[in-house]
């Protein structure tokens, strides 16, 4: 009997402790209100644009800015020594 009893004072617990788990709609920002970036400088403010990859164009252009970051491998304001 008071396993019973105990099972139904903790099933009620978890009622009414889960509701709470659930997120409600203000918490947390929506890319919804965002636009999607067209240039790298876009792509860097989090704040008024999408930055989630999982969107192809962002992805792309994430690839883009990425690869003209990279140096080319050219050494720049060196001369050549001469012998």
């Amino acid at each position: 009997m008071k396993v019973r009893a105990m099972l139904t004072i903790f099933t009620a617990y978890m009622a009414l402790t889960s509701v709470s788990a659930f997120a409600h709609p203000g918490a947390h920002s929506s890319d919804e209100d965002k636009d999607i970036p067209t240039s790298c400088e876009q792509l860097a403010n989090g704040k008024d644009y999408v930055t989630d990859v999982a969107y192809p164009e962002i992805k792309a252009l994430q690839a883009k800015c990425e690869s003209e970051k990279k140096p080319t491998g050219k050494a720049v304001g060196f001369k050549k020594k001469e012998s």
